[in-house]
């Protein structure tokens, strides 16, 4: 017995929700971490018939989550941006950018790393190799490598300034 499209699509989301939630996570942010998902999974939903697997289905989905993502960025940088004085004073005394948690201390840092710096580090987190990472970002091996060692350098001086309170 063959199963459905729906089966399957809804079968490959469920194993690689942990990589479409790390992706809506370090290019979201709390507040809109559910629309960005949902977004990444309509689109994935969409793009599905497209999906003749030359990839793996984890770098399919790598791919349409980023494109998704940084096409909704582009867009929202286009719109300008209206923030009530209040609203902002308020939000930026509530947020406590850097706790005790490494983990959060990292995603805070990766955060302010370039699109594509932060995409380079997302998926060297997620396991994957230099080799790969340049196929699905469309660089060559040696570019990622050399991006890669930059990427530690600045986010070792990026912890050490936050460690010591240097701004």
């Amino acid at each position: 017995m063959q199963k459905s499209v729906k089966e399957r699509f809804l079968r490959m989301i469920n194993e690689n929700q942990g990589l479409i939630n790390s992706i809506c996570r370090v290019y979201g942010n709390e507040t809109n971490f559910e629309d960005l998902r949902q977004d990444v999974l309509l689109q994935l939903w969409r793009a599905y018939p497209k999906f003749r697997a030359e990839s793996t289905a984890k770098t399919w989905i790598y791919r349409v989550c980023l494109n998704t993502i940084l096409a909704k960025r582009r867009n929202e940088s286009r719109r300008p941006k209206y923030v009530e004085m209040e609203e902002e004073q308020t939000l930026a005394s509530s947020v406590i950018p850097f706790s005790d948690d490494h983990l959060q201390q990292l995603h805070f840092l990766i955060k302010q790393l370039s699109d594509l710096d932060n995409a380079i580090t997302l998926l060297h987190l997620e396991g994957y190799a230099h080799r790969e990472i340049a196929e699905i970002l469309d660089l060559t091996p040696t570019n990622v490598s050399t991006r890669f060692n930059r990427i530690k350098i600045k986010l070792k001086k990026m912890y050490e300034r936050k460690a010591y309170g240097i701004e």
